[in-house]
C-alpha cells in the first residue's frame, strides 16, 4: 500500500497547538497591569513571527509534498490501463479496436469486454480503456468502471489514498485560512511593526 502523506495532518496539529499557546499568551497579558498596550501588542507579535509563521510555511511545504505525492499516485493509477512508452503499433491497433467496437451496439460491446475480462484480454481492455468513452461506444460510466476494474487490479489501494490525501489537503488549506484569520483578529502586526520600526529608528536617532 503507497504510503499517506502523514506529514500534513502532523503540521495541522502542530499550528493549533502553537495558536492555543498564542491565545493562552493574549490572556496571561490582558491581566499584565505592569505592561503598556504596546508593549503586550510586540509581545504577541513576536510570539505570531516566531511559532506561526514558521509552522504556516511548514503546512505549505506539507501540502506540496501531498499534492506531488497525489500526481505520483495518479500517474501510476493511469499506466494501470494505459501503459506509457506504446510503440505506434500498439496505438495503431488500439485506435482499430476502438473503431470495431464503436460500430456495434452497446449491448454487443458490454457482451465483448465482459468476454475479454474472463479472458484477461488485456489487449482489448486497455486499448478500451486509454481513448474516450465514445470511441468505444460506451457511455461515460461504464467507462470509467473499467477504468477503475483495472486500476485496482494493478494498484487496489491508490484511489483510497488519492481519495484520503485530497480530504487532508482540503482540511488543511481550510485550516491554514482560518489560521492566519484568527491570528490577524487576536493580534494587529501592522500596528505591532509600525511600534518595532518606530522603536528602531528612535534608538538610532
Amino acid at each position: 500500500m503507497p504510503k499517506q502523506h502523514a506529514g500534513l495532518a502532523a503540521v495541522v496539529s502542530e499550528c493549533a497547538v502553537a495558536f492555543d499557546r498564542l491565545t493562552q499568551l493574549s490572556t496571561r497579558l490582558a491581566k499584565d497591569e505592569t505592561s503598556t498596550a504596546g508593549a503586550k501588542l510586540v509581545r504577541m507579535a513576536k510570539s505570531v513571527h516566531a511559532e506561526i509563521a514558521p509552522l504556516v510555511d511548514k503546512l505549505d511545504e506539507a501540502d506540496n509534498a501531498a499534492a506531488a505525492l497525489t500526481r505520483d499516485l495518479q500517474a501510476e493509477m493511469r499506466n494501470a490501463y494505459d501503459p506509457a512508452g506504446k510503440t505506434f503499433e500498439t496505438v495503431y491497433r488500439q485506435r482499430e479496436i476502438r473503431d470495431f467496437f464503436r460500430g456495434l451496439p452497446e449491448s454487443e460491446v458490454m457482451k465483448m469486454l465482459e468476454a475479454a475480462k474472463a479472458e484477461n484480454n488485456d489487449e482489448v481492455l486497455f486499448a478500451v480503456a486509454a481513448g474516450q468513452a465514445f470511441l468505444s461506444r460506451l457511455n461515460p460510466g461504464l467507462h470509467q468502471h473499467l477504468r477503475n476494474e483495472l486500476i485496482a487490479r494493478k494498484h487496489p489501494d491508490h484511489a483510497a489514498v488519492v481519495e484520503r490525501l485530497a480530504e487532508q489537503r482540503t482540511v488543511a488549506q481550510v485550516f491554514r485560512s482560518e489560521l492566519l484569520q484568527s491570528c490577524a483578529d487576536l493580534v494587529d502586526l501592522p500596528r505591532a511593526d509600525a511600534i518595532v520600526a518606530a522603536a528602531r529608528e528612535d534608538a538610532a536617532a
